[in-house]
């Protein structure tokens, strides 16, 4: 933490404009303390966990929240804390988490959900993959994903690969 705002300072040198978790960051006072010390506003990440968090956080200055599927209860609470967001003129923004085709399309759905967003979201985990469980898996095209022609989860799984796994 003591260290945070020195880094803060010279990723602005160099251009940068928002400053990821640059430390672990505590909802309350202390988060507000460190904000005043930072040259950048602070993008609070994996320290918010929740709702309960955010209003926290938010409480305390926080211009920028990540949303992710698997930290908060899914998209109802993720919507709950961009709300919440947006009420104080704070961003809420989708965020990376590593995530398939298939976690990439719910978090892209989460996106678009959403009121409004100052980042693009970051899902671009499943480029890792080699291998998935979808028929086919998402690609990007001139930047942006390129989403499956129908809606919904089922018609976009690869069924027989999935069978596969069933134990004997």
């Amino acid at each position: 933490v003591a260290d945070a705002p020195d880094y803060v300072s010279r990723i602005a040198d160099e251009g940068v404009a928002l400053a990821e978790d640059p430390c672990g960051l505590e909802p309350g006072r202390a988060f507000g303390e460190l904000k005043a010390k930072c040259r950048l506003p602070l993008l609070v990440d994996g320290d918010c966990r929740d709702l309960a968090d955010a209003r926290i956080f938010l409480e305390s200055g926080a211009t920028a929240l990540n949303l992710k599927l698997q930290k908060a209860r899914g998209f109802t609470e993720n919507r709950e804390i961009a709300a919440a967001a947006h009420a104080v003129g704070a961003s809420a923004d989708v965020g990376l988490f590593g995530e398939s085709s298939l976690g990439s399309l719910a978090a892209l759905q989460l996106a678009a959900a959403l009121p409004s967003a100052a980042l693009p979201a970051e899902v671009s985990g499943f480029l890792q993959f080699q291998d998935e469980y979808v028929r086919e898996p998402l690609r990007i095209t001139d930047g942006a994903v390129d989403l499956p022609e129908t809606a919904g989860f089922a018609d976009f799984i690869d069924w027989r690969k999935l069978e596969q796994l069933r134990p004997g």
